[in-house]
């Protein structure tokens, strides 16, 4: 007999990782996270690993990614356009600007 508790589905576990995302930059914008802290907390977020593959959230691009071991491709995830709006909006704010800007 397999004692093993089965997986969530990968709809339910991209729904948890978005929730995570959400509330790290839910805490980032109300002062709790830091610009680092929140960089972990998105990286630990949107990053799933499930036995055969691993699914990326990719926040410039509103997508999630899936990596396979030997490619990588879009994976059909929805993912809300108001939500990939207030992303943007964040990863360009902690990305370091160019020199001379």
């Amino acid at each position: 007999m397999d004692d093993r508790t089965p997986l969530p589905s990968v709809d339910e576990t991209l729904s948890r990782a978005l929730a995570t995302c959400h509330q790290a930059l839910a805490d980032h914008q109300a002062g709790l996270l830091s610009d680092e802290e929140l960089r972990r907390a998105l990286l630990r977020g949107g990053l799933v690993q499930r036995p055969d593959v691993a699914l990326l959230l990719d926040l410039e691009s509103g997508r999630w990614q899936r990596y396979d071991g030997i490619t990588i491709s879009e994976c059909p995830a929805p993912v809300r356009k108001t939500d990939v709006a207030r992303w943007k909006q964040v990863v360009r704010s902690l990305q370091p600007s160019e020199a001379g800007e």
